[in-house]
């Protein structure tokens, strides 16, 4: 007895096309998705906002915790500025072994619209796999991913890189089978610091894979990060990066405006310390634009 099934592609079922993604520019509805990086390079706290992003849009969000536990999760999405009433509808879990039917009835039962799974090591190693062996990322996918998939809920799974920049190229760590099983690949890039208390950082967004071809490449954003001092309280901002024909050059253009503008308020001469902490922003962006405002005032 055959197990096909034949399908009719000219029926209309088949014909909605794929709409742009709905989620921070960057998230597809019912989609499979991956974001990789390396070590420090803020993939749990990306994957953070864009799951209280998506909550704030009115979406049902599940966050599937195999790495930061119940305490630190909290603690993030606090800094983020998380109400009680969005950690409370935020179904969380820490499980101990791979979705069961009844897990996975559970998600698309009650009308969630994005999974969340940090990270994939936890996940391979609860399931006894191997994220180095084909045949077990075959097995990840139909027991994780393609059950959500089925059932028309966005996956985000968080994996890593090699440690290696020149063995690393696009790909997460692990079988290449595993980039070949999402429909879109995204890959984190933070420039210069690493986020720190008070601090601020830059991560460039880079897309590795999009099925569908809605988002902008190499770049699909840019995200600047805020840590208050005091608080420790993480704002963000979602920015398009600036790109010439190659994709190699990476210029703020907003930040660049905010400096030549006050620089031209300037009666006297002022600091670089003064033009950071006036505009704020990333700071090496901020140097970069000073810099290059004397140089000019000095050729004139």
């Amino acid at each position: 007895m055959s197990c096909w099934e034949w399908l009719n592609l000219s029926a209309d079922r088949y014909r909605e096309p794929v709409q742009p993604p709905s989620i921070c520019g960057l998230i597809y509805a019912g989609q499979r998705h991956m974001l990789s990086g390396p070590p420090e390079s803020t993939k749990t706290l990306v994957a953070a906002i864009i799951s209280l992003t998506a909550q704030r849009q009115g979406e049902l969000v599940a966050h599937i915790d195999l790495e930061m536990g119940a305490h630190r999760t909290r603690a993030l999405l606090e800094d983020l500025g998380a109400t009680h009433d969005e950690l409370r509808e935020l179904q969380y879990t820490e499980p101990a072994g791979p979705p069961s039917p009844r897990d996975i009835e559970y998600v698309i039962g009650n009308g969630l619209s994005l999974a969340v799974i940090d990270a994939a090591a936890g996940a391979y190693g609860v399931s006894g796999l191997d994220d180095h062996a084909r045949k077990d990322v075959e097995q990840f996918a139909q027991k994780w991913i393609e059950p959500l998939y089925r059932g028309e809920v966005a996956t985000l799974l968080i994996d890593h890189v090699t440690k290696s920049t020149d063995t690393r190229g696009k790909w997460a760590i692990g079988s290449e089978r595993k980039a070949g099983q999402v429909d879109v690949h995204l890959g984190l890039e933070v420039v210069g610091k690493q986020l720190t208390r008070g601090g601020s950082t830059l991560v460039k967004v880079r897309v590795h894979k999009d099925r569908s071809g809605w988002l902008p490449r190499p770049y699909a954003a840019q995200l600047e990060l805020r840590s208050d001092p005091d608080t420790h309280r993480i704002t963000w901002e979602w920015r398009t990066p600036d790109q010439d024909e190659t994709g190699d050059t990476w210029r703020p253009t907003g930040l660049m405006q905010k400096v030549s503008q006050f620089l031209a308020r300037q009666t006297e001469p002022v600091s670089r310390n003064t033009v950071e902490r006036s505009i704020g922003g990333t700071a090496q962006y901020v140097r970069r634009r000073w810099t290059s405002s004397c140089s000019s005032a000095t050729s004139r």
